[in-house]
Order: C-alpha cells, then sequence, then structure tokens
C-alpha cells in the first residue's frame, strides 16, 4: 500500500508481514523496518523499533533511522582504503574526515524494488552503480524480510561488477517499551567476548579488549543501561577468517517492567552497539512521545568497522562471479 511520496513525488510503499503473534512494516524506501508489533508479558502489543509517519521526517533524518546501510556500514578511516594495488577514495561524510554507513547517499537514502510480497515475507532489490560515493564496480543487492511468530528475519545477498567491498547491516533502532522517551531502563548483555579498541573518531587501533575488563559481568548477565553512552564494536574472535555459514548468538536486549525481550542472531563477525545518544531532541519519533538523545538502542550486525585498513581483521571483499551474503535473525519473546 501506499506509505507517502518522496519530494520529488515518487511514492513509496510499506509492505505490512503478519505471522501469529507478530506484524511488521517494511518500506520501499531505504528498505526501512518501519515497525516491529510485539505482545509484552500482560499481551498488550506495542512497535518496539523507532520509526515515522511521513517520508519528510525520513528524508531530512540524517540518523539512518530503520534503515539498511551500504554499501560499507560503519567507519572507513579517511575515506581511504586498497584494493589489492588500487588506491580507492570513497565520500568522506563523517566531519569530512572519514566514510560513514557507505557515504552522502547510502543504500537506506535510496528507492528499493520491491520484487515479490507474500503475507509473511517481503524481498527487495537495488543497485549501486560503479563509482557512487567512491566504491569500485556496480554492486546489485537483495534484501528479504521474513516474519514468524517469535522472529524477523532479514537476509542480504550481493554480487558485483568488479572487485569491491560490501558491508551491509540493519540499523533500527529499538526501544521495547511505547512509554519510554529514552533506554535508560533497559538491559543489556553482549554474549561477544572482545571488543576493538577505538581512537578519538572512533576508528579502531587494530588491537582487540576483553569485554569482561571494560564491562565487569556484562557479558554473563544482562547490565541496566541507565545513562551509559555506548559506540563499541564487540567480536567473537581475533582471527581474520570468518565462518559465516551458522547463526550465532549476539545480544540480547531486555525491559525488565513489561518483559519484552529482544535476541540477536547473526553470520556476521561483529556486532556495534550505539545508545542513540546523537539523537536529536524533540524529535517526534511515530506513536510516541516526543524523544531525543537515547531514545533506541541500535544492534547492528556487521564486519568490523574499517576493516579494509586492518589485515587482520575479516575482510569484506567481494569479487566478480562470486556472491555476499549474511543474515541477522530478531528474536522476540515476554
Amino acid at each position: 500500500m501506499l506509505f507517502d511520496t518522496d519530494q520529488n513525488g515518487k511514492e513509496v510503499t510499506a509492505h505490512c508481514l503478519r505471522s501469529g503473534q507478530a506484524q511488521a512494516t517494511v518500506l520501499s524506501y531505504g528498505a526501512i523496518l518501519q515497525q516491529l508489533h510485539t505482545p509484552d508479558r500482560s499481551g498488550s502489543y506495542a512497535n518496539i523499533v523507532l520509526s515515522f509517519s511521513n517520508m519528510k521526517s525520513y528524508e531530512q533524518d540524517s540518523h539512518h533511522i530503520g534503515g539498511i546501510v551500504g554499501r560499507f556500514a560503519n567507519r572507513i578511516a579517511g575515506g581511504t582504503f586498497s584494493l589489492g594495488s588500487q588506491a580507492v577514495h570513497v565520500s568522506k561524510n563523517e566531519g569530512n574526515a572519514h566514510c560513514l554507513h557507505g557515504g552522502f547517499v547510502g543504500f537506506d537514502k535510496k528507492h528499493w524494488e520491491v520484487t515479490s510480497h507474500s503475507e509473511n515475507q517481503v524481498c527487495l532489490r537495488c543497485d549501486s552503480p560503479a563509482g557512487e560515493e567512491g566504491f569500485p564496480g556496480q554492486v546489485s543487492v537483495s534484501a528479504r524480510y521474513t516474519l514468524s511468530e517469535t522472529k524477523l528475519v532479514l537476509d542480504w545477498k550481493a554480487h558485483c561488477s568488479a572487485t569491491t567491498l560490501v558491508n551491509l547491516c540493519s540499523h533500527a533502532y529499538f526501544n521495547l517499551s511505547p512509554k519510554d522517551t529514552h533506554i535508560g531502563q533497559h538491559e543489556l548483555q553482549v554474549l561477544l567476548p572482545w571488543y576493538l579498541e577505538c581512537n578519538q573518531d572512533n576508528i579502531p587501533t587494530g588491537e582487540f579488549k576483553e569485554t569482561e575488563r571494560l564491562f565487569p559481568g556484562f557479558s554473563k548477565r544482562p547490565q541496566l543501561l541507565e545513562n551509559r553512552n555506548w559506540d563499541h564494536h564487540f567480536v567473537g574472535h581475533q582471527q581474520a577468517t570468518h565462518d559465516n555459514r551458522s547463526l550465532k548468538a549476539q545480544a540480547l536486549l531486555h525491559h525488565p517492567q513489561n518483559g519484552r525481550r529482544l535476541r540477536v542472531h547473526s553470520t556476521t563477525p561483529g556486532l556495534q552497539v550505539y545508545t542513540g545518544q546523537h539523537l536529536p531532541n524533540e524529535t517526534l519519533f511515530h506513536n510516541r512521545p516526543v524523544s531525543g538523545s537515547r531514545a533506541g538502542i541500535c544492534l547492528e550486525s556487521q564486519y568490523y568497522p574499517d576493516c579494509p585498513n586492518h589485515p587482520h581483521f575479516p575482510q569484506c571483499v567481494l569479487q566478480p562471479g562470486e556472491i555476499a551474503q549474511e543474515s541477522v535473525c530478531f528474536d522476540f519473546e515476554n
């Protein structure tokens, strides 16, 4: 069905998915997860992702609310990396210093083609021409959202015309309570033993640190977020190799008052945890009280930030004739 039209008059459609006790809505703009309704322990339903009710808000948004970001999720230091002997220079959209989430116009700002839609599944695709935001090679991406009674799965695939990078992720902001203006009353447990040491620009130094040393107990039981501001990348191992054939547990988000739990499993090697501290104040999200900083938390399953500049990190280089593919599963409980 029609969601809205963009500033150029192009229609954006909304695709509702239903399965048992859950309902989701995905937009053709940005492949945005616009709604995910789940019950709490009393059986009351609510949307647990931050969203907007109109295209003007999405077009003005610079925080990637709900979209699929790419070609490269997270940061590339200095907007520069090498592919073989070729030096590549991409857009520096973060303070004219680094490339963030694919550049000035990432995949979350593109119109996607809806290729199929059923009661519980929607498939979308988009193309990125060679040279877009400085990245080499044309890339064609397909994304599939599948809803079951207790989980939402996002699968994506990509192929290219020339050697390039592909590192996509969902940039949904979660808030498990429709009444909370911030995530301070949520509990979070990250099930990954290491995190990446980063500099003041949140660029990895290349060093791994133990999660337990920085956040004691954090990997053993859920911890109350309170006023913590995080933008950390957690990883499962310190090897350059990566097995993306199976889903692995990455995190648990819990709201003790209403009982909702969200478990994240993914095939990707890393998880960026961002507590939304840079969201603007006085933001009017759909069916929520006026909110601002820390209104939602992102649990971004992806490859390591700046990985092309760190050979000992798992790499997301895609060659012609190959297919890149990853999955993330959001399990919800009450």
